[in-house]
């Protein structure tokens, strides 16, 4: 099974657009380097688990955010639109019956860092099925 944050890097190298907006070895899971930019991370979190389904699975409430910075505003608006367009209301498969039922978009965010450094972040919830592994 792979993790969120991978599926949604490989769902970004998959899609030309949004790859050719920030290439995808630019995109970073659970850490970035600080020096490099422009860069975007990928972090999921709050995992809940909310129920267990009779197919011997647990739901669980995720929460994604992807945090952009770039020296360009219009480039980084760019990015997260085209975030929000590939990502909101998306369902994908994990692997070993894990699967993403739907990511839906909660809000975003744009703002100057410093001179010639603007940072975005783009946040969805979701709603995830894992196997319960014994």
């Amino acid at each position: 099974m792979i993790t969120l944050e991978q599926a949604l890097r490989t769902r970004w190298q998959d899609d030309p657009t949004l790859a050719a907006l920030l290439p995808v070895n630019y995109v970073w899971t659970n850490w970035s380097d600080v020096a490099q930019v422009p860069r975007a991370e990928i972090t999921a979190a709050g995992e809940d688990r909310v129920w267990l389904t009779s197919r011997a699975e647990v739901a669980e409430r995720v929460r994604v955010t992807v945090e952009v910075w770039h020296n360009s505003f219009e480039k980084l608006r760019s990015t997260i639109n085209r975030i929000k367009e590939l990502f909101d209301r998306a369902s994908f498969d994990l692997g070993d019956n894990a699967r993403i039922l739907r990511l839906t978009y909660q809000r975003d965010d744009m703002a100057r860092q410093g001179y010639g450094l603007w940072r975005g972040e783009i946040t969805f919830d979701g709603l995830a099925l894992r196997p319960i592994v014994a």
